[in-house]
């Protein structure tokens, strides 16, 4: 794609794609999104806050060209094949209104199939209930997109109803939960929110530790973005800390958790811990319930816990992660699928296959490489 942007009309929507910050706000986007209603991560500021020049804005107005919805677009180059790109929609929601974002994916593909460069448009839907599931399914195959042979993201969570009052909500978790919370009254540690931007370092440390444990890949966050954002906008995003206060500096920040605020509901988003040898105390509850209260206070309906498989044996590396999970409540619902199509499939099928066997080596060394520890090791 140029430097400028680039315009097409879907049924009764217009749509100009840009190819980055600035020739949005140009193009007047960032005065058009502040009336929106939009959630992340398909909000004009937050794709201000992290675009690293691979988030292009769609812009979806009406007819009498009055701003309807933005969407961000993940531009993805591919290593194995220079040159080209994946295009992602991520957390593409189809309530209460579906038409702006099956005229997002309609303009995607069409733009996908005009463009050489791209191979394929990947959809990440989330859902809250059959309802909006089966509406984004409706809409993604009446565009010709397919379920993917593989999901990037989570498809189940443990999913929390916040409607009840705190108290009933904190009385329902098992006596194990309740006990774990209350653990950071009786440690040198506090609950803090994390404001300084220079504990970026800490938090990668501590989240490829992380997964380092967990045989994941080895993450690395827009720390330093996420800490403005939250500090910025603390209704949308929370970024809270365990902090010992027997230790001073970087090191004193043993755990953390970010939540997002997805309009109806919370995502428990990332999280991370270390295992200090001389602090023996469950890290992850406490933060945990943190982000679930201020999840509550933002109008939240329920909290998605992130990713979890149901059928984790005791072999696998996660089954640490989906214990802690679980404890808090039993409720396990799909919220997310994967839709697909590739536009270039010759080529697609050479980058994929050479993607799962760089990926495959990856694996190998992470798990090569991994702790033998056997302590349950959650991320948050």
């Amino acid at each position: 794609m140029t430097g400028h942007s680039s315009a097409g009309r879907f049924g009764a929507y217009d749509l100009r794609l840009y190819p980055s910050v600035d020739v949005a706000i140009a193009g007047g986007e960032k005065d058009a999104q502040l009336v929106s209603s939009a959630t992340l991560p398909h909000r004009f500021d937050w794709f201000e806050a992290m675009a690293d020049g691979n988030q292009w804005w769609l812009a979806v107005r009406d007819l009498q060209h009055r701003p309807v919805a933005g969407f961000s677009v993940t531009v993805i180059p591919t290593r194995t094949l220079p040159g080209h790109r994946l295009l992602r929609l991520e957390r593409l929601r189809f309530a209460p209104n579906p038409g702006p974002a099956e005229a997002a994916v309609r303009y995607l593909l069409d733009f996908a199939r005009r463009d050489w460069r791209t191979l394929s448009v990947i959809v990440e839907t989330i859902f809250a209930d059959s309802i909006e599931k089966n509406e984004a399914i409706a809409a993604l195959a009446r565009a010709g997109l397919r379920p993917a042979r593989t999901n990037r993201t989570y498809t189940h969570t443990v999913r929390i109803d916040l409607t009840p009052e705190t108290e009933k909500l904190h009385s329902n978790f098992r006596a194990t939960v309740r006990r774990n919370i209350r653990a950071v009254t009786k440690r040198p540690v506090e609950i803090s929110l994390v404001q300084d931007s220079s504990l970026a370092p800490r938090l990668n440390e501590i989240l490829s530790e992380t997964f380092g444990r967990t045989a994941g890949p080895d993450v690395r966050e827009k720390w330093r973005a996420l800490i403005d954002y939250s500090c910025a906008h603390p209704v949308l995003a929370r970024l809270v800390s365990l902090v010992r206060t027997d230790r001073t500096g970087p090191e004193a920040l043993v755990a953390f958790a970010l939540g997002l605020n997805r309009g109806d509901h919370v995502e428990y988003a990332t999280s991370g811990s270390t295992w200090p040898a001389d602090l023996r105390m469950p890290l992850a509850y406490a933060l945990a319930w943190d982000l679930m209260q201020w999840a509550r206070s933002v109008g939240a309906q329920w909290f998605d816990f992130g990713g979890i498989e149901a059928d984790a044996t005791k072999d696998d590396a996660r089954k640490g992660i989906h214990d802690f999970k679980r404890t808090f409540g039993d409720e396990v619902v799909e919220v997310s699928q994967t839709w697909s199509l590739e536009t270039r499939p010759v080529r697609g099928a050479w980058v994929r296959e050479v993607s799962r066997l760089v990926e495959r080596v990856r694996q190998l060394r992470r798990s090569k490489s991994r702790p033998s520890r056997s302590e349950n090791a959650t991320p948050g």
